[in-house]
């Protein structure tokens, strides 16, 4: 079947296989998405906080930089 990204223009996404809002996971159409878009971000708060460390605090989770996939910088 086929999926679409919505990319908004604050940074924010969805996809129509709704598995970020369902279970709060990245999905893999996501980071097609992110591989192919000059404007995909990812932003390390998108992952579970129970997938990082344990001496990692919500207030240095967010001031991480977002990361873009970079494509265009050959």
């Amino acid at each position: 079947s086929v999926h679409y990204v919505i990319l908004y223009k604050n940074g924010r996404h969805l996809c129509t296989c709704f598995l970020l809002v369902n279970h709060g996971l990245v999905c893999r159409h996501f980071f097609c998405a992110l591989l192919e878009s000059d404007f995909a971000r990812f932003h390390i708060m998108l992952l579970p906080i129970r997938w990082c460390r344990d001496d990692i605090t919500e207030l240095e989770r967010a001031q991480e930089p977002f990361l873009t996939s970079n494509r265009n910088t050959d």
